[in-house]
């Protein structure tokens, strides 16, 4: 479980107060490089906490950012993102893999013990 990044949090407080901003401008209202702004979005949009609409000003592309109107009275900083399990699945079974092929864990970066445990098979350590 992890908190979302401190960029994505101002980014998200200052889109909310001030909507219809471009990134270049709420990266330089909360003080962070506009790349890491641009990033924050990014992870935003994917999290569905912002949208942002291109338009064009002056012949110039603008990306418009604002938080989705359901999510107004949202407090970011109290959001915990879980791990996926397909991911915690996927690392399972990777490591059940190598540990079949190769009958020891001891060169593998990360050791799981439980997963010897289960397979009882503490003598081909």
């Amino acid at each position: 479980m992890r908190k979302i990044s401190k960029n994505a949090q101002k980014i998200f407080n200052h889109a909310k107060a001030n909507p219809r901003l471009s990134v270049y401008e709420l990266a330089a209202a909360v003080g962070i490089n506009y790349k890491n702004a641009h990033v924050a979005v990014a992870f935003c949009e994917k999290l569905g906490f912002v949208k942002s609409e291109l338009s064009v000003v002056n012949n110039k592309p603008r990306r418009e950012v604002f938080v989705i109107p359901e999510l107004q009275d949202l407090d970011i900083s109290e959001v915990v993102l879980e791990s996926g399990d397909k991911l915690i699945d996927a690392k399972a079974a990777n490591r059940k893999w190598f540990f079949q092929r190769h009958g020891s864990m001891a060169v593998m970066p990360m050791l799981n013990v439980e997963l010897a445990i289960e397979n009882e098979s503490f003598d081909k350590w």
